[in-house]
């Protein structure tokens, strides 16, 4: 989520969002701040929109369109929104496994079908005349033919995996791109990103089992700490073939469980990411963070309850966007949980009507995307980030 410090000086412009027809083949990659540098860096942008060719389509994940890193100089922090269009390229979203891997039982499966022998010759039949001399007729040989067995092997799909957790084994997809993307379900409600969006990223490669199962493997560099990859599951609300209309207060409930076993050394942060209106406002709630990370967290005062689970929260922009009447898109809503948790379950709809209630938000907003991973900073050499639990309900 690129966020740079220049000086003491906020630069902030409205996020890009995704609009128009929300596509399960096609993934395009949006930018949401767009940072008013200088007029040299308005040119350098322009020259990079149109060598990118003006990718400006649909269905984007919201951390994928771009983010925000974050830098502590003293006391402080100032943040500039980065559009980033050149290096991002409309990628086509893979419903067959990249890598030849045989699934997890119960998921997609070789079958193997065999044709039953056939028998096709008649009996023999002796025939004896009655007016001559007993004569013998004797039929033909005839053979038997039995057909081989027949092998059908389905190939792997994508769609058939259950949202079982646990440690993933088998899995049934993996991508090493920055865009690459898993569809696990039928109706496009879940969605498993690698998601290396910043310009500068290293080497990573998703291995996915289910939505709830999947580990990235990772080696990124320390560039002043900015946030370089967030490989994570993704639920759109209403799914990306329909899409919603339900605002906050229309919902009853929208809770989440997760887990999972990242590793301590490395910059990092485990949390969720949450979309409403059309990616155009952002709350983060973090369960876990290591290294440059910690110092977010620390700069949290106003503490809270969410279905009794103790929170620090900031929001994290300007004092008249951050305001009840500011424009709250400008503006990064940032939940921590007090004390670090691997396992748990978290009350999203709490912080949202939470929001709500201290003007940071309003009931009329509707939820757009729910995505749960961990933002990467840097790595300490070649890391894995398994994800080992994850389940989103909504109603």
């Amino acid at each position: 989520m690129p966020r740079l410090k220049r000086n003491s000086i906020l630069l902030w412009s409205r996020r890009a969002h995704a609009r128009g027809a929300r596509n399960r083949g096609v993934r395009a990659q949006w930018a949401r701040r767009l940072a008013l540098l200088s007029a040299v860096a308005v040119a350098a942008w322009a020259s990079a929109a149109s060598a990118a060719g003006g990718h400006h389509s649909s269905g984007w994940s919201g951390h994928e369109s771009s983010g925000w890193s974050r830098y502590p100089t003293g006391n402080v922090e100032c943040r500039v929104r980065i559009f980033r269009l050149a290096h991002r390229q409309c990628s086509t979203t893979t419903t067959v496994s990249k890598t030849t891997i045989v699934a997890t039982p119960g998921t997609a499966s070789s079958s193997t079908t065999t044709a039953n022998p056939t028998t096709t010759a008649n009996p023999t039949t002796t025939t004896t005349a009655t007016t001559r001399p007993p004569t013998t007729t004797t039929a033909a040989p005839t053979t038997t033919t039995t057909r081989p067995p027949t092998t059908t092997t389905a190939a792997p799909t994508t769609t058939t995996v259950p949202a079982s957790g646990g440690n993933c084994t088998k899995p049934i997809f993996s991508g090493s791109n920055a865009s690459d993307t898993i569809n696990t379900d039928p109706a496009g409600y879940w969605w498993v990103n690698n998601d290396a969006w910043s310009g500068s990223h290293g080497p990573q490669t998703i291995y996915v089992c289910s939505q709830s199962s999947w580990y990235a493997v990772s080696n990124q560099p320390n560039n002043g700490g900015q946030v370089e990859t967030y490989p994570d599951t993704e639920y759109d609300v209403g799914s990306r073939n329909g899409g919603t209309t339900k605002t906050i207060s229309q919902f009853s409930s929208i809770t989440s469980t997760f887990a999972e076993t990242f590793p301590a050394a490395g910059g990092w942060d485990a949390g969720y990411d949450l979309w409403t209106n059309n990616w155009s406002n952002e709350t983060m709630i973090w369960n876990q963070w290591a290294g440059g990370q910690s110092y977010w967290p620390s700069q949290a005062t106003t503490s809270l309850t969410l279905d009794g689970v103790p929170y620090t929260f900031l929001c994290n922009g300007s004092a008249s966007d951050c305001s009840p009447t500011g424009n709250h898109a400008n503006a990064e809503m940032m939940f921590f949980r007090q004390t670090q948790a691997s396992s748990g379950s978290v009350d999203l709809l709490a912080a949202f009507q939470w929001e709500v209630a201290h003007g940071y938000a309003k009931a009329t907003d509707v939820p757009t995307q729910l995505e749960y991973g961990v933002e990467i900073s840097y790595t300490s050499g070649t890391e894995t980030f398994p994800m080992t639990g994850l389940t989103m309900s909504v109603s």
